[in-house]
């Protein structure tokens, strides 16, 4: 899944119905990507999105820059409407803040409490919800 291309070769080579595909806007950016681009590649080849949005670096170098949703590069708010909207998406959404730790790299932002990570969990929480509002209305 380095790429959409990849994502869709690894799709197509696999052809089971047990494989799912699962879409991450936040390390399309973590990777360099263009969002959108990535995005208009794998539309509709998908079975499960992950939000996690960070801001980029220029000229496609990594970025470990996490934000919450809908502050970064990951065009969250642009994707989400077109999924929900016209691609009538109706599958599983999640949240991966990585905004007071990345747990699967054992990393800890700040050294929180674990209160701070709880609150910022909630918060991305919310503020995905409200993008979802926003977009139904």
């Amino acid at each position: 899944g380095l790429s959409a291309e990849n994502m869709l070769e690894l799709n197509k080579e696999v052809d089971s119905p047990a494989f799912k595909n699962l879409y991450d806007l936040g390390n399309v950016v973590y990777h360099g990507l263009n969002p959108i681009k990535f995005f208009n590649t794998i539309r509709q080849n998908f079975d499960y999105v992950h939000i996690k949005d960070a801001i980029g670096n220029p000229n496609g170098v990594k970025s470990d820059n996490y934000t919450y949703c809908g502050d970064g590069g990951a065009m969250i708010q642009e994707i989400l409407r077109t999924i929900i909207n016209e691609d009538k998406y109706s599958g599983p959404i999640s949240i991966e803040p990585h905004v007071a730790g990345i747990i699967h790299k054992n990393q800890e932002k700040d050294k929180h409490t674990e209160e701070d990570k709880f609150s910022t969990y909630i918060k991305y929480g919310e503020q995905l919800k409200t993008i979802i509002s926003n977009i139904l209305k």
